[in-house]
């Protein structure tokens, strides 16, 4: 009866670490991207994504325009964002626009999801808005692996452990309820 016990103990910790281990976050991945646009406009636009995607798990990709000030032009700038893809569900799912001062910052955030296995792939959009017309920016590609835990999704892996975690718990309690009793 003790190596029951033991069973479901090892049963209970093994499960617990790897349970840990698939829901550590995802490391970033932070590419700064100079730009200089015709009439002397500069800045950096930066972009934060996961190094890559769990399969169902949703994850956050995010683009800061930072405007350098020139001295010529101290007026507003609008801003527009999307990202495209075929096969990744994002939020929001349309353009984002924010105004922002010559010299200062905009933050732009996406969740992503990927609900099939293999590469793949989004392009990330920026563009300034001004009196002439749209002016790009930025297009950027860009190719996410997304992993599997044995072609499931975590989501179903993690309620999986937990299911073993709470049956090995109410197994070994069982036992050890049965061992004092005898």
């Amino acid at each position: 009866m003790q190596k029951v016990t033991l069973s479901f103990a090892a049963a209970i910790l093994v499960s617990g670490l790897v349970l840990v281990l698939i829901s550590l976050p995802v490391r970033q991945e932070v590419t700064e991207i100079p730009f200089t646009l015709q009439d002397g406009m500069r800045g950096v636009v930066e972009i934060t994504v996961p190094r890559f995607l769990r399969l169902g798990d949703s994850a956050d990709l995010e683009m800061k325009v930072t405007l350098i000030p020139v001295d010529s032009n101290k007026e507003s700038v609008k801003i527009k964002t999307s990202l495209q893809s075929v096969t990744l569900a994002m939020e929001p799912d349309s353009a984002v626009m924010t105004v922002i001062p010559a010299d200062g910052t905009a933050r732009f955030e996406w969740a992503i999801r990927a609900n099939s296995s293999g590469d793949q792939r989004m392009t990330v959009w920026c563009f300034r808005q001004g009196a002439d017309g749209i002016t790009l920016i930025l297009a950027r590609d860009i190719t996410f692996e997304v992993r599997t835990v044995l072609e499931m999704k975590f989501s179903l892996v993690r309620w999986i452990l937990i299911e073993l975690i709470l049956l090995s718990l109410l197994l070994a309690g069982l036992t050890v309820y049965r061992m004092r009793r005898n």
